[in-house]
C-alpha cells in the first residue's frame, strides 16, 4: 500500500509491504480468535509459512463456518492452494514502491528505517 500524506510544502510517502511470516501468524491468530477458535488447535506456524496472504486463512474459515463445521488446518492449506497470492497477481504493483523504498523516495510503514526495510522485504513469489 502506498500512502501519501501532506500539508503545505511537506509531503511524505509511506509504503506498507505485504505481511511477513510472523505478521501472517499474528493475523491468522487474530482471525481464529475473532471466530472463537483456539489458535492452539491449528498449525499456525505451518499456515503462516505456506500462505502468502492471510486472506487465504480467512476465506477458508468463512467457507467452513458457512458449512456449519469447524475449520481445520487442511481447509486453510487447500484455500491457499486455490488462491493466486497478491505477491504473484500484483507483482509489478508491489515492486514499484519497493524500488522507491530502496532509493529513499518513500518511508517504510513497517520498519523504523529505510535500510532495515530494504533488507527485509517480503519475497515476491516467482511462478
Amino acid at each position: 500500500m502506498l500512502t501519501v500524506t501532506g500539508q503545505a510544502f511537506s509531503w511524505a510517502v509511506f509504503f506498507l509491504d505485504l505481511p511477513t511470516e510472523n505478521e501472517r501468524r499474528e493475523i491468522i491468530t487474530v482471525h481464529l480468535r475473532k471466530r472463537r477458535r483456539g489458535p492452539q488447535a491449528f498449525d499456525v506456524h505451518h499456515l503462516a509459512r505456506d500462505t502468502d496472504d492471510a486472506m487465504d486463512a480467512m476465506d477458508a474459515m468463512d467457507e467452513a463456518f458457512n458449512e456449519d463445521r469447524d475449520v481445520t488446518t487442511d481447509d486453510i492449506s487447500r484455500a491457499a492452494d486455490r488462491t493466486v497470492p497478491l505477491s504473484t497477481s500484483q507483482r509489478e504493483t508491489i515492486q514499484g514502491p519497493r524500488v522507491w523504498l530502496r532509493e529513499g523516495r518513500a518511508h517504510s510503514a513497517s520498519y523504523a528505517g529505510t535500510a532495515e526495510a530494504a533488507t527485509h522485504p517480503v519475497p515476491v513469489l516467482e511462478v
